[in-house]
């Protein structure tokens, strides 16, 4: 896995340990390293850069300071996360994608209980990623759907399905908050709108009067 820190020239990788690298410079910066267990997704903070959060594969989850070696707080579910994300907009919060079918969303500072448990898909959660605003965010799935929910739903409020659509592997906000990218097992790239009832394209000044 690879992760950029936000409005900075450095970056973060995972594998064996994790490591900080800057962009112009061939040499890593620092690495850590907890044990034999291979880290499986690294996510810098938005805002405090120097936190950065995990998972692994001995189905942890925990928050590291790089700037002391030693982690700041761990947790296990009871099965693997394959995917997380920070929110973009309450940086204290983060949602997990794990094996078991749900996502799950924590607060960093009480990783002994999840705030809130996000069902629907009956597959593996592959990929995650927030929306700018910070109030949703996309996941997709095993079960070759790709499902959007709100923050404080457990039930997603929307479900986006193609009839070729394999395994979906990697998804992605878009930065205005109008589209989601979707990377599927049939090696195609999907965009679909965040918001389906949406119209796009030119609006009439009927419509806008309409819409205010």
């Amino acid at each position: 896995s690879i992760d950029l820190v936000y409005d900075d020239t450095q970056f973060l990788t995972c594998g064996e340990g994790v490591s900080l690298w800057d962009i112009e410079k061939s040499q890593k910066i620092s690495s850590w390293s907890w044990g034999s267990d291979t880290i499986l997704k690294v996510k810098a903070n938005p805002v405090e850069k120097h936190l950065i959060l995990c998972t692994s594969m001995d189905r942890g989850i925990f928050i590291h300071d790089t700037r002391t070696n030693q982690s700041l707080s761990k947790t296990y579910l009871i099965n693997k996360s394959s995917c997380l994300c920070w929110n973009p907009r309450e940086p204290i919060n983060f949602t997990v994608g794990n094996e078991d079918h749900n996502a799950y969303t924590f607060d960093m500072r009480v990783l002994t209980k999840a705030r809130k448990i996000h069902k629907g898909h009956i597959g593996a959660v592959l990929d995650i990623d927030y929306a700018p605003t910070g109030t949703e965010f996309v996941t997709g799935s095993f079960d070759k759907t790709v499902r959007i929910f709100e923050n404080e739903s457990g039930k997603s409020r929307e479900v986006y399905h193609g009839k070729r659509m394999q395994k979906v592997y990697a998804v992605q906000w878009s930065s205005d908050n109008q589209f989601i990218f979707t990377g599927s097992e049939d090696i195609n790239i999907r965009v679909w709108k965040a918001y389906s009832n949406e119209k796009l394209g030119v609006i009439s000044d009927r419509e806008k009067l309409k819409n205010q």
